[in-house]
């Protein structure tokens, strides 16, 4: 009998002594990660400590190791990895639960399907809600996200009656930036804060929000960022974006154009020497009888963010343009 506890005794030594060394190795894994990958993992543990004080039953940033960190990076939505924290946090509860306590008690499973009060899976937020967690995922694209620059540099080129079309798209664009889990860090570029597409904006579309979660300068992008690095999507364009580039920097030009004839951002590009690409449509999607390749802003960022998160352009064209797409091909 003592022979049987002494083996058991050395087993759980040995199990220990294997787990400290998984555990130094996913730290110095973390410890060597590259920029992109720190950068990732910022905004993961962000994006819990926003979680955390909230009020969700999910354990303090403390109680995390760099294993369940590695484990979060490896998600692909908030929704995911709040699932995550809160099985995590389950198992917390058993562990420390007192026999016949409840105080202790593990959270039942309508905290996750959403008939708890505080639980992310609510079929309806409040507007407050709403606001917080896309203000929360734009913060975060702000500090560690990819660039999406406006070039909002064409106010001389607009007649009057087209000036309310394109703050529409405008907005419609941060709309649907700040709803995508990962949305990009939206730079208007170019602006003249006493033009007419930026009051408009202002006045229009910016005072719905208690925050605008982006950036808005009078320089030009190809004043802030490398030549090298900048991509003009234009659909006049030749030559064609066969891949999302997460080093480039892509920008989209401000304007309104039903008929397609001004033909700016390929010309401002030209003129910058920037390179100009166009969205592979050709490549990859049969386009609707008559329907130009001139799409709206918020299409574009919509697309965008579609391929950025899997590659698959076929699939961005077919969720964010539909109507434009022929169905059979």
């Amino acid at each position: 009998m003592k022979q049987k506890y002494e083996t058991r005794g050395q087993r759980s030594h040995l199990a220990d002594i294997v787990r400290e060394e998984v555990d130094s190795r996913l730290d110095n894994a973390i410890k060597q990660f590259n920029d992109q990958e720190t950068r990732h993992l910022k905004i993961v543990r962000l994006e819990h400590s926003f979680l955390f004080s909230e009020g969700y039953a999910i354990p303090s940033p403390e109680c995390l190791t760099s294993r369940n960190w590695l484990e979060a990076m490896t998600m692909s939505s908030m929704e995911e990895r709040l699932l995550y924290y809160c099985e995590l946090g389950k198992v917390s509860n058993k562990q420390t639960q007192k026999p016949g306590g409840e105080e202790n008690q593990v959270p039942s499973q309508s905290d996750l399907d959403g008939e708890n009060k505080h639980s992310i899976f609510l079929s309806l937020l409040t507007p407050e809600q709403e606001e917080r967690l896309t203000n929360h995922r734009l913060s975060c694209a702000m500090l560690h996200g990819s660039v999406l620059a406006i070039d909002m540099g064409f106010d001389e080129k607009h007649l009057s009656t087209e000036i309310y079309p394109l703050v529409d798209q405008l907005w419609r664009l941060y709309l649907v930036n700040g709803a995508s889990q990962e949305p990009f860090h939206l730079i208007f570029t170019n602006c003249n804060f006493s033009g007419p597409t930026y009051r408009h904006l202002l006045l229009s579309c910016m005072v719905r929000v208690n925050f605008v979660m982006a950036t808005f300068t009078e320089q030009s992008h190809a004043d802030i960022f490398p030549l090298q690095t900048l991509v003009y999507l234009s659909s006049q364009s030749k030559e064609t974006l066969t891949a999302f580039n997460a080093d480039n920097l892509y920008v989209l030009g401000a304007y309104y154009d039903p008929l397609v004839r001004k033909k700016l951002s390929y010309a401002k590009a030209k003129q910058q020497n920037i390179r100009c690409l166009k969205l592979p449509i050709d490549q990859h999607v049969k386009w609707a009888h008559q329907a130009h390749k001139d799409l709206d802003l918020d299409s574009v960022c919509g697309i965008l963010l579609s391929v950025r998160c899997d590659g698959l352009w076929k699939k961005a064209f077919l969720s964010v343009v539909p109507h434009l797409v022929n169905q059979n091909s």
